[in-house]
């Protein structure tokens, strides 16, 4: 295949398909096939973290009630795996993109984007994608999905079309004819509180989006800020430079807790948020910050 020869970025959003479950399946292989989510175990209180593809059959997803996917199914198997875990196949993850590039940031745990703009001087984009793909799913049991593109935003928009294990290429030019008939929802970075009510007012796809003659009336329904950073990405006009030091620095810390009773006297919700303000004091001394 030959080598493309022209001055364009080439982007890769390298996202893991369903990562917390695979890592779960790593250290656990009789979890393959099986219908199970990440989540706390033996209550019905708590959110999912994320569903296996076997258990999204159901309409079982990630942010769902525990209580609600039981109801779903309650044969749902929910386990629950020391963060330290993901933490390591991470690391791994990244340690192998690092063999191509250094030019890698880490967008969340398990995807991050990556230039590959001078390794694909001497191999194709395309080729590249696939050979990176198969060594994850080879050597580290990862399964991802790849999409190459000159912007970040395309090529996080090309990744999302195909899972588990797509490889999809999205070039400026085809942007009208790959994006256009693609639903509203499929947007990055549009709410999912948002989309329906674009669908509301007859806004159902990404051309409808990008049509002017709509601009108006999605206004209506989004700030401009919003809407002009959509609007460009869409058509290419974003950013296509990979930082790695962009997130090398929090911006914040939290805490969070899940209970299995509810917290209701103001003195059990002000020990509990005491505790939480200690341990995120702590890792602020830690961190130097």
């Amino acid at each position: 295949m030959k080598k493309i020869e022209n001055h364009a970025k080439i982007i890769f959003h390298i996202d893991m398909n369903a990562f917390f479950c695979n890592v779960a399946c790593i250290l656990d292989p009789s979890l393959r096939g099986k219908a199970f989510a990440i989540g706390r175990e033996n209550t019905t209180k708590g959110v999912l973290s994320t569903a296996s593809y076997e258990a999204r059959k159901y309409g079982i997803h990630s942010a769902m009630s525990q209580q609600e996917a039981y109801s779903i199914l309650p044969s749902l198997l929910v386990i629950h795996i020391d963060y330290s875990h993901y933490v390591e196949y991470h690391n791994k993850f990244i340690n192998l993109i690092r063999e191509y590039t250094n030019l890698i940031e880490v967008a969340s745990i398990d995807e991050v984007y990556a230039d590959v703009t001078e390794a694909s001087k001497s191999i194709h984009p395309l080729v590249l994608a696939k050979e990176i793909q198969k060594r994850l799913l080879v050597e580290l049991n990862l399964p991802s999905s790849i999409g190459i593109a000159p912007t970040l935003y395309l090529a996080k928009m090309a990744s999302d079309m195909k899972k588990p294990l797509g490889v999809t290429v999205l070039r400026k030019r085809e942007a009208k004819e790959i994006l256009y008939p693609l639903d509203v929802s499929c947007i990055f970075g549009i709410g999912k509180k948002t989309y329906p009510k674009l669908k509301e007012k007859g806004i159902n796809t990404i051309g409808d989006f990008l049509n002017l003659d709509n601009k108006e009336l999605i206004l209506s329904i989004i700030g401009e800020n919003s809407y002009n950073y959509a609007y460009n990405s869409l058509i290419g006009n974003s950013s296509n430079v990979v930082n790695p030091q962009r997130y090398d620095s929090a911006s914040s810390i939290s805490e969070s807790q899940t209970y299995d009773n509810y917290k209701e006297s103001i003195d059990d919700i002000l020990y509990e948020m005491v505790n939480m303000a200690k341990s995120i004091h702590k890792r602020m001394v830690k961190y130097d910050y």
